[in-house]
């Protein structure tokens, strides 16, 4: 059955595995739409405003925060979609604990990261990336840090607990909002002028985000209890430690290995190419992006009602729309890679090379995440860190050391696209692996 709204049609919500998962795409596709766009608007107007030295430099800087924000955010996104997903239904009062240990340590940790960031700031912008003017940018930039953690949890709430209308609302109001701050903060004050920008977009996503949080909570008739939070620490000790080192292993190194590219000769023009190059990327991961997170979610849910043969059919199905979209996304965006350049400026056309090496990327990386989702909802952490992400950030510094003194831009994607190559290999012995001992046990 349907229903209209304005000119709109829209599905109600279906019942059954297909249903959650149809419905769920539809409306996380919505809100990946409002907050990839707005992105990408504003890294557009944003380079167009400053030109693309600056705009390498903003790339850099962003960067940067984006990497504390995340080591700040310990991995308490992924912590909250896991266990709210599984115990939303079967333990209440447990998924509001996880809440409320989430919200705590995500608030501790990015004031944390805070303060440690503005210490490090003038090292990092004169040691580091060889521009002393960006310790301002860095500072203005810390509200990103801090809210951009914030929000982290919270999205992965509302994914744990299947929110995706409500994330959609969040996403429409916050990704306008974040547009018209960045671009008109930009017009005034230039590059530091973005940064701040940043900061205050951060802060309203984080606070529409924490409103639709709070209300799909009491939809669902969840509390978060702060009070008493920290007994679920098992959780953070079996599933939430090896993603926090995950992190902390892969997000250092990918910044350094950008850092390599704006250390060079032409560095921050070079990280302009690149940066745009990865706006265009992720682009194409966005659909793969939005079928993964309602499949994490389901899949969880699933595993925690013991439903074996349901969580097979979705997780192939998963895998399977993963790779087309990734490769519809490549056809189109590849072919429209000179048009998407031009929007950035005039001296971002030379950059077309460096897009098809990181849209080629996008084949192994969303196989690589779509397939992850088997270990990741098997708790297997641990072994992921060891087989995965050292791996794979060991061989991506190693190649970027390698060969942007070379080759620039395109030795940063070309380093990318062979680590993520690596990463499904790695993947794909693990999940078999897996597979293997669990026929093993059944059949004992």
């Amino acid at each position: 059955m349907r229903y209209a709204v304005g000119s709109l049609t829209l599905l109600q919500p279906l019942s059954g595995m297909r249903g959650r998962f149809v419905s769920g795409a539809a409306w996380n596709l919505l809100a990946s739409v409002c907050n990839q766009g707005s992105t990408l608007l504003a890294n557009v107007l944003v380079a167009r405003l400053i030109g693309r030295q600056l705009f390498g430099e903003f790339t850099m800087l962003q960067s940067t925060l984006l990497t504390f924000a995340s080591l700040a955010q310990v991995s308490t996104g992924l912590t909250a979609t896991r266990y709210v997903a599984e115990f939303r239904t079967s333990d209440p009062a447990r998924a509001g604990r996880i809440v409320g240990l989430c919200e705590q340590l995500t608030t501790f940790m990015s004031m944390i990261g805070a303060v440690a960031l503005l210490a490090a700031s003038p090292w990092l912008s004169t040691t580091m990336l060889k521009a002393p003017q960006l310790a301002l940018g860095l500072a203005l930039g810390l509200g990103y840090l801090v809210f951009s953690a914030l929000n982290g949890y919270q999205i992965g709430t509302l994914i744990g607990l299947e929110g995706y209308r409500s994330l959609t609302y969040a996403g429409i109001l916050s990704g306008t909002l974040a547009l018209v701050c960045i671009c008109l903060s930009t017009s005034l004050w230039g590059l530091n002028g973005a940064m701040a920008g940043l900061s205050i977009s951060a802060c309203l996503r984080c606070l529409f985000h924490r409103h639709w949080m709070r209300t799909e909570l009491r939809r669902h008739g969840l509390v978060v209890q702060t009070r008493g939070a920290w007994q679920e620490y098992r959780i953070i000790t079996s599933f939430a430690v090896p993603a926090i080192l995950a992190s902390y292993f892969s997000l250092p190194a990918i910044w350094y290995a950008n850092s390599v590219l704006a250390r060079q000769p032409d560095g921050y023009p070079q990280m302009a190419l690149y940066g745009a190059g990865t706006s265009i990327r992720l682009l194409v991961l966005f659909i793969p992006g939005v079928i993964n997170s309602v499949a994490m979610s389901l899949l969880s849910n699933t595993r925690g009602r013991s439903e074996a043969h349901r969580y097979d059919r979705l997780l192939r199905s998963s895998v399977l729309v993963a790779l087309l979209s990734a490769l519809c996304g490549i056809v189109l965006l590849g072919s429209a890679s000179g048009l998407i350049l031009h929007l950035f400026g005039k001296d971002f056309h030379v950059g077309q090379p460096v897009v098809w090496m990181l849209l080629l990327s996008t084949i192994p990386e969303s196989l690589a995440n779509a397939l992850f989702q088997d270990i990741f909802t098997r708790g297997r952490l641990w072994l992921a860190v060891a087989t995965v992400n050292i791996p794979r950030e060991t061989t991506f510094v190693l190649l970027a050391s390698l060969w942007v003194p070379h080759a620039g831009a395109m030795g940063l994607a070309r380093a990318y696209c062979a680590a993520s190559i690596l990463e499904l290999s790695v993947i794909l012995i693990l999940t078999a692996g897996l597979r293997r001992s669990q026929s093993a046990l059944s059949t004992a």
